[in-house]
């Protein structure tokens, strides 16, 4: 289950955005292992209120599973847009972490496989 810390800058947060936040942010715990700890932190905003034509938001989310810092961030014109890019990014990093915990851990089953078979273990077990 991921926990979610919600943070608005700039702007008022309407139960309509928590809501949209949270849907797009429960969408990733299906990726991600169930016995894990992880915390989302999101923060989102208006950029600036120098523009001389329309508004830009930004949508900032760190995802922290069992330790690892996963990261991203995105600037659109409109702020639902930009909660989806940061979604999407979010998704990529977090396929590429679980692949490469998969990838490590089968590195080092076959290291250990080499290892048994470099000493001869495997052949001393008889019953």
């Amino acid at each position: 289950m991921i926990n979610i810390s919600l943070k608005t800058t700039g702007m008022g947060l309407t139960p309509a955005l928590r809501s949209y936040v949270e849907d797009k942010m429960k969408g990733l715990e299906k990726f991600i292992d169930p016995s894990y700890q992880v915390k989302a932190e999101v923060e989102i905003g208006q950029t600036t209120h120098r523009h001389q034509s329309g508004n830009i938001f930004r949508c900032e989310v760190n995802l922290t599973i069992q330790g690892d810092l996963i990261r991203a961030v995105s600037q659109q014109e409109d702020l639902y847009a930009a909660i989806d890019v940061a979604k999407d990014e979010l998704l990529d990093e977090v396929r590429k972490h679980k692949d490469k915990k998969t990838k490590n851990t089968r590195r080092g089953a076959r290291l250990f496989k080499e290892l048994i078979r470099r000493f001869g273990f495997d052949k001393d077990v008889k019953e």
